[in-house]
C-alpha cells in the first residue's frame, strides 16, 4: 500500500511527417507537467536528433525521478528516442522489454556531479484507447484536435498561407469517428486570411495533445490512488496494475506460491487454448455471440487448486485434485464411447 500519492508525472509527445522514402521524420516535440509546457520545432535545430536530445535533456534537468508518459510509446515514439540515443554518449539508458516490446526506458545522465534520471512509459498500456476518446471519456478541459499530417513535408515547415485543403485533414485518418467534420472545417477555414502557419498550428496541436494526455493520466492516477492506495507509476501496464491492486488490497495475508522451472512450463501448457477461427466468409441468418467476463465468472463459481503445490506420481486420479501432466491415448473407435 502506498501512503503518498506520486504526482511526479510529465507527458511527452513527438510530431512527425512522412518523407518521400516513406520514412517518418520527427519535426516537433514537447513536454508538459500540466502547468508549464515546452515545445521544440525542427527549423530551430540542425536535425531531428538534436531537437529530441535538447528536449529530453531539459526534462532530465527539470524533472529528476519523474515518470514520463508517452501515448503509444511502445509502438511508435520509442524508435525516434532510441535512434537519437545511439548518436550521443552523455545520456545512458536502461530498457525493459517484454514479448519483444519496449515497456519502459530509463534515461540517466550526470548533471553538475549529480545523477538525474527519468523513466519513460507507455500510457497506452495503462489506458488502451485513442487519446481523443480518452479525453472525451474523462471529460478533460483540453481535447485532442485535428491536424493535416499529410500536408507536412521537409520543404514547407515554415509555410504560411491558405489553410490546407480538407483532404489533408481527412486522408490520414483511419476511421470516420476520428475525422474532422467538413462543416467544422469550413468554420475553421473562415478564421484564416492566408495566414495559416504550419509551425504555429503544429505547436498548438502538440500542446493540446500533451495537456490532454496529462489531464487524463493525472485523473486516472488520482482515481486509482484514492480508491486503492496504489500508485500507477509503479506499474507498466493495466494487467500489472490490477494484479498489484489485488495483492495489495484483496489477497489479505495469503501468499501466492511461485512456481518456476519445468513444472511451471508444464502447467502453463494446460491453460493454453486453441484458436477459434471461422473461415466461412459468406452465410445467411448468422448470429454472433460473446460472453462478458467469462474467465472471472468461471473462477469465482468453480473450484480450482490453490496453495503450495505438492508433486505426486500417483496414477490414481481419485486421490488428489490438481493439475495433471499426462499422455492420453485415444481409442481406435471413439464413437462406441459416445453412446
Amino acid at each position: 500500500m502506498d501512503l503518498i500519492h506520486d504526482t511526479k508525472i510529465v507527458t511527452f509527445d513527438i510530431e512527425c511527417y512522412l518523407n518521400n522514402h516513406n520514412q517518418f521524420i520527427a519535426y516537433a516535440c514537447g513536454f508538459t507537467n500540466g502547468k508549464e509546457t515546452q515545445l521544440y520545432y525542427l527549423t530551430e535545430y540542425d536535425n531531428s536528433n538534436t531537437m529530441l536530445y535538447t528536449c529530453l535533456m531539459e526534462i532530465l534537468k527539470k524533472y529528476n525521478h519523474y515518470t514520463v508518459y508517452v501515448h503509444n510509446f511502445s509502438n511508435f515514439d520509442y524508435y525516434f528516442i532510441l535512434t537519437m540515443l545511439k548518436n550521443q554518449d552523455l545520456i545512458k539508458m536502461d530498457s525493459f522489454y517484454k514479448d519483444n516490446k519496449l515497456y519502459s526506458l530509463k534515461l540517466i545522465v550526470i548533471i553538475n556531479n549529480k545523477i538525474h534520471q527519468i523513466i519513460i512509459k507507455d500510457s497506452y498500456l495503462l489506458l488502451s484507447s485513442s487519446l481523443r476518446k480518452l479525453g472525451q471519456d474523462y471529460k478533460v478541459n483540453i481535447l485532442k484536435g485535428y491536424f493535416p499530417y499529410s500536408f507536412v513535408n521537409y520543404n514547407n515547415l515554415n509555410y504560411i498561407g491558405e489553410i490546407p485543403d480538407y483532404q489533408y485533414y481527412y486522408n490520414n485518418i483511419n476511421n470516420l469517428n476520428n475525422s474532422m467534420d467538413y462543416n467544422e472545417y469550413l468554420q475553421i477555414k473562415q478564421k484564416y486570411n492566408n495566414n495559416w502557419s504550419l509551425k504555429f498550428e503544429t505547436l498548438t496541436y502538440l500542446e493540446s495533445d500533451l495537456l490532454c494526455l496529462y489531464q487524463v493520466i493525472s485523473q486516472f492516477s488520482k482515481d486509482i490512488f484514492y480508491l486503492e492506495h496504489v500508485n500507477i507509476t509503479k506499474s507498466l501496464s493495466i494487467s500489472s496494475l490490477t494484479f498489484k491492486i489485488f495483492k495489495t488490497n484483496y489477497l489479505n495475508y495469503y501468499k501466492l506460491p511461485i512456481i518456476k522451472g519445468i513444472h511451471h512450463d508444464l502447467m502453463r501448457k494446460g491453460f493454453y487454448g486453441g484458436h477459434v477461427d471461422v473461415y466461412k466468409s459468406i452465410g445467411q441468418h448468422i448470429y454472433n455471440y460473446d460472453v462478458n467476463s467469462l474467465y472471472p465468472f468461471v473462477m469465482s463459481n468453480n473450484d480450482f487448486p490453490i496453495g503450495n503445490p505438492v508433486l505426486s506420481f500417483d496414477k490414481d486420479l481419485n486421490n488428489y485434485f490438481g493439475i495433471i501432466h499426462c499422455r492420453l491415448q485415444t481409442p481406435i473407435y471413439p464413437s462406441i464411447f459416445l453412446h
